[in-house]
């Protein structure tokens, strides 16, 4: 499939996809970003045009929008103020928040629509996109059967999904991704304070991830709040209370006795 892409950010999200999209022959022609090092950086992989200024703006086949969701209005402002689009082009704009509607990328003779990969990114990870659920969406039918195969593309697992669906797939991915690491950080930071290692918690990590991939988690779940184990849970407060983490244990713990008050 041979299309050309305008990468806008170069980011963590925009620097993945961008090289993902690459390696299956899609020509990247420009990367604009809001530090002209940053855009040169990641344009150099592809030998493309680089600049910060919207002005430049190349209408290719795809214009994908990869930046913070708090950025994303303001991007898509710059694109239609500084490029109004000549009649004989109609590009295909994406973005790939999470959260953020796909009607933000309305206009009225380009196509529109979301490409939402579910991973966490980092620049540097080798990432085999293959195996990444790539959540898209538009409200054309036409559109929708573009970005799948564009989706296609690079990836095995292609799902589509509405505003209100990928907003939910959103907040599950923050419970089961980032609340689950700081959960964890919280307990590296315990075992460095009391200079234990923190080795001797990944096996029993590893065992509750395993336990998930057969099982639903609410039937798996132990621990002292799921006993009802009062005793315990006040043993572990007058601990916590000394790293100030008092409310996180309390309130976590209250979720798990409230999910199993009725069993």
């Amino acid at each position: 499939m041979s299309k050309t892409i305008t990468i806008i950010g170069s980011g963590n999200v925009a620097t993945q996809l961008s090289l993902a999209f690459y390696s299956e022959g899609f020509d990247v022609v420009q990367v604009i970003s809001r530090t002209l090092k940053n855009a040169k950086k990641l344009a150099t992989y592809f030998q493309a045009k680089a600049t910060t200024d919207f002005k430049e703006l190349i209408i290719s086949d795809i214009i994908l929008i990869a930046v913070n969701d708090d950025c994303i209005v303001e991007v898509v402002e710059k694109i239609f103020q500084h490029k109004p689009n000549p009649y004989e082009l109609k590009p295909l704009i994406l973005h790939t928040s999470g959260t953020c509607s796909s009607a933000i990328l309305k206009h009225k003779n380009w196509d529109s629509g979301v490409f939402y990969p579910l991973q966490t990114i980092k620049k540097t990870q080798i990432i085999d996109f293959r195996e990444v659920p790539i959540i898209y969406f538009s409200d054309s039918k036409n559109t929708l059967n573009n970005i799948k195969k564009i989706a296609k593309s690079i990836s095995d697992k292609v799902i589509v999904m509405n505003d209100e669906q990928r907003t939910a797939l959103h907040v599950a991915a923050v419970f089961t991704n980032n609340f689950t690491n700081h959960m964890v950080a919280i307990a590296q930071d315990i075992c460095e304070k009391e200079k234990i290692n923190f080795k001797l918690l990944q096996p029993l990590l590893i065992e509750t991830f395993e336990k998930l991939k057969t099982q639903r988690a609410k039937d798996v779940q132990t621990g002292p709040a799921r006993r009802k184990d009062k005793v315990t849970i006040a043993r572990h407060l007058e601990y916590v209370k000394r790293m100030q983490k008092e409310a996180i244990y309390s309130n976590v713990t209250g979720s798990i006795l409230d999910f199993y008050k009725s069993l």
